[in-house]
Order: structure tokens, then sequence, then C-alpha cells
């Protein structure tokens, strides 16, 4: 794992493949700690630790986000967030660790990073608008919001030294044709402050992994300057993977399914077969600089199990570091 992010020759291809098959990954689990409005939850609501309410309409999905707990902006004072050193967010990790072997270990325990946790707290659309006709307020938002991930960071490196390898982080910034804000935005407000964030988790000892949904051709070289070492995208099709290959190939290492939104669903074994082979043909180097990835929601995906074994068995067929 570490050789390819790295770009230090891999003996073979390193899988992040921990549904379909044995993947080289071990992923730490973790908890929301004991704040007293998870206690709002039920069958149909989904309460987390930043009181973020979510509607859960369909068992299948994770849900949608309603009843934002910071609607005004201006009652940002008021609002309370999570205590980052809860112990119930931790618990899960050391207990998990157990069973982690040797493995590369990772924690999504900042998931919903930056621009998801900002809207989740204050609704889709005033987080846009807020950003243009409330910047001062939206600026000690976020200041607030990475403040938080800063502590939760450096907590499972005081932690869990050495023994988590990883970090995993998310925000999804394009629809299926565009970016949801301008290059420019992202770049003013976003970048300076994910890069100080990234920055504490490399201090730490971790490799920072960084998922973003959508056409985000045009922020890649943004996320490579903040400090993204290894960049997933579930949707290589909604790229031309030889135009993504000669821009970033050796950039960053990229940790890509076969399409999960297309191929994957609607594909044969061999449109399976063949698209493995060409994503590691455009964005493996000589080096590294690739993981085999799956989404691990088969059954939310509408995708039949069984074609993740083929993915699987592709990944494996093509790998490109096993013949040096």
């Amino acid at each position: 794992m570490q050789k390819a992010i790295y770009f230090e020759d891999p003996q073979r291809l390193p899988l992040d493949m921990f549904v379909s098959g044995a993947g080289d990954v071990f992923h730490a689990r973790t908890g929301m700690g004991s704040d007293a409005r998870l206690a709002d939850g039920t069958d149909q609501i989904h309460v987390d630790h930043f009181g973020c309410r979510f509607e859960i309409r369909n068992r299948k999905t994770m849900g949608q986000p309603v009843d934002f707990p910071l609607e005004d902006i201006h009652r940002l004072d008021d609002y309370r967030f999570p205590d980052p050193y809860d112990e119930g967010r931790y618990a899960p990790i050391a207990e998990s660790l157990r069973e982690a072997g040797d493995r590369y270990v990772y924690t999504d325990i900042i998931w919903f990073t930056f621009f998801e946790r900002m809207h989740f707290i204050h609704g889709f659309g005033p987080t846009l608008e807020d950003l243009y006709l409330q910047r001062p307020l939206m600026e000690e938002f976020a200041d607030r919001v990475i403040d938080y991930n800063i502590a939760v960071v450096r907590e499972v490196g005081r932690r869990f030294k050495a023994r988590v390898h990883g970090i995993t982080t998310s925000d999804d910034w394009g629809s299926q044709e565009d970016l949801l804000i301008s290059k420019e935005l992202f770049r003013d407000f976003f970048l300076p402050r994910y890069r100080t964030l990234f920055d504490v988790v490399r201090e730490q000892g971790m490799d920072v992994w960084f998922h973003s949904c959508g056409c985000v051709m045009d922020l890649i070289p943004a996320f490579i300057e903040m400090g993204v070492q290894v960049l997933n995208l579930q949707q290589p099709r909604i790229f031309d993977i030889a135009e993504l290959g000669r821009s970033f190939a050796g950039d960053v290492c990229f940790n890509i399914p076969v399409d999960i939104q297309h191929t994957m669903p609607h594909g044969s074994r061999e449109d399976i077969r063949r698209e493995a082979r060409e994503l590691l043909a455009a964005l493996a180097t000589e080096h590294g600089g690739f993981i085999a990835s799956e989404h691990p929601d088969y059954v939310g995906n509408g995708i039949d199990p069984r074609k993740g074994v083929w993915a699987y068995e592709a990944f494996r067929e093509a790998d490109p570091f096993r013949t040096k």
C-alpha cells in the first residue's frame, strides 16, 4: 500500500477491496461519542454527533439531511460542536485494531470533512448563498469545522501513533457535468483550510486520502496542491480516463474502482475486465500510484455482488506491477 502511495515500486497491485476480495487495507471503525443529541434517532431519523438529522426514506441509503441545526448563520455562537476528545469516538478504533493484523489501517473519523459538514449543519442552499452574503460569519464557521477536525486528527495520532496509517476524508465537489462552485472560490476559501488540516494529518505520520464524487477534473490540481496523497474517484467514466492519466498520473495515487454508476451496475463481465485494464493503463505508473478500489455498498448502488468478484479478479489479472 505505502509503496504504491509513495511511488516506491510496489511488487504487486494493492487492493482496497475488502468486500469482494482479500484486501490489503483495514478500515478501523469509529464511534460517534455520547452526545445527548443522538437520543433523537429513530428508525426513520438518524442523528449524528453534530446534531445533523438524516431522514431515511429508503433503507438502502444513508438518507438525506433535514432540520439543519444551524439554519441561521447569525446564531453561530449558539451552535455547539461535539467534543473532539470524547472517548466514544476512539474506543471502537482501539477495539477494531485487534483484527487489523499487518494490513494498512485507515479510519474515516472525519468523513464528511469540510464542505459537506458545513452544509449538513447549515443547509446546502444557505451554505452556498452565505459564502457570498455572509462571508465573515462563514469564515468563522469554516475555521471552527477545521479546528474540530484538527483536534480529532491529533487525538488519533496521540492514541494510535504508527498504528493508523491513513485518514480518509470526503467532500463531493461535482455534479454530473461541472463543479458545484467556481474554481476561484474554492481556491480562495477552501483550499487554504484543507491544506492546514492535511498538513496536520501528515505531521501525525498519516497519509491523506480524499474522496470526491462528480465532475471534479478542474479541481484535481487544487486537490494535489492542498496535500491529497490518495484520490478516490468512484465514477471514472465521468472523466476522459486517458486525459485524466495524461494530466495527473504520477502526481497523486489514484484509488479507483470500476465505475459504480455505469459499468458495475449495467456492464458485462467483459466490460468490467476491459475497464479495469483501461484504468490501470492510464493511471498507474511504473513506480506505483494506483490502488484498486470498490464501493462497499453494492445493494445501495444496485450492483450484483457477483460483479464485485469479477472486478476483483479483473484488477488482479491486469496487475501492472507483478510483472516487474
